[in-house]
């Protein structure tokens, strides 16, 4: 019975991951923003820097499972298109962002120009001191994430078998970490915090997951039972607790939160549970980028027009979903809705090519 069980997850696991829309990734992304939004209006003992390294796990293996599924079904990755479809869902809602920022209330001139062309992780280690901070101090996450787009496609539209690749990313994830944790105390948690080549183990370790699982892989069963997802939650709430947490999370406190993630996020697909399955997380999920775009410049205004001692927290939280919302609905919505028409097109027409 127990093989029975175990086989039946696995099948459940492979059924989830290749629906057009993966169950619960969203929700687990929302979840993931609202943690960083509580840290910065409710309590700086939420996990918000440390759900930052679940966002890089989550994009590592969900861009890499889309790209080997293209890679089978058209013999090769199309990396112009990539680029294309993702241009489409990052930019119109950011630099939108970025303007109303801009207008409102201004930023310093490099920090504004490092954020709007994506590189605000390593300026930000050229002022003195350096800092994660500011009106665009959230972006560096933003252009770690950019980076990481830019770059990796490139490697797998090159690389025979990707699958040889899994030990190499899980030995230099280790390795990352490892350094983190010598480095953060000298250099100071900046560097750490936010450079790519500091910052990119998670991400690596969410690419080797989805190569893992194409390859033929098979979650062992012990990874799926409960008592991993209570012992992976308190491990990430453990971290918040640290008083000095940009520090704790740049040393040691990203990857307890990225390998707390990764059963998480397997449970979450496999399992579905239903806490995680409905319609009020996947709204979450749907704004989720841009909770995390506003959330700053809303708890500013709050702020800024007095109204937070008189209504505290609920209201920095409201507003920011209902910003998010917005944002969502006129920017995000439309353009998501273009790239999938022009994308679409575009691939008729190649494969129309190909045919004649």
């Amino acid at each position: 019975m127990q093989v029975g069980r175990a086989g039946d997850r696995s099948s459940k696991l492979f059924e989830n991951l290749n629906r057009r829309t993966i169950p619960c990734l969203g929700a687990f992304r929302g979840i993931a923003a609202l943690c960083v939004l509580a840290f910065h209006t409710v309590d700086y003992r939420f996990p918000g820097p440390g759900a930052v390294a679940a966002f890089f796990l989550l994009s590592g293996f969900l861009i890499t499972w889309l790209l080997l599924k293209e890679k089978e079904r058209y013999g090769h990755v199309s990396i112009k298109r990539f680029w294309f479809r993702r241009s489409l869902r990052i930019f119109p809602a950011f630099y939108t962002f970025w303007i109303v920022q801009m207008m409102v209330y201004g930023a310093p001139l490099g920090a504004a120009l490092a954020s709007f062309f994506y590189v605000f992780n390593y300026w930000a280690l050229t002022t003195h001191p350096p800092a994660i901070s500011g009106p665009f101090g959230h972006t560096w996450s933003l252009a770690v994430e950019e980076q990481f787009y830019l770059l990796w496609p490139l490697v797998l539209a090159r690389v025979q078998k990707p699958e040889k690749l899994v030990p190499l990313f899980i030995g230099a994830a280790l390795a990352i970490q490892a350094i983190r944790v010598v480095l953060t105390p000298v250099l100071g948690y900046p560097y750490t915090y936010a450079a790519f080549e500091m910052r990119c183990d998670a991400l690596m370790m969410g690419c080797a997951t989805a190569i893992y699982l194409n390859a033929g892989g098979h979650v062992p069963e012990w990874l799926l039972k409960p008592g991993v997802a209570i012992m992976a939650l308190c491990a990430i709430f453990l971290v918040g607790l640290d008083t000095d947490s940009l520090r704790a999370s740049a040393q040691y406190g990203s990857a307890v939160v990225a390998w707390a993630a990764l059963p998480l996020m397997l449970q979450a697909v496999t399992i579905r549970p239903r806490w995680l399955d409905n319609a009020f997380m996947q709204f979450l999920g749907l704004i989720s980028y841009s909770v995390y775009l506003y959330y700053h410049v809303v708890v500013q205004s709050v702020e800024t027009l007095g109204l937070r001692l008189r209504y505290g927290v609920p209201l920095e939280i409201a507003a920011t979903i209902l910003v998010a919302t917005a944002s969502y609905l006129l920017i995000e919505r439309p353009a998501l809705r273009l790239k999938d028409r022009l994308a679409d097109s575009v691939l008729g027409a190649r494969l129309a090519a190909t045919r004649t």
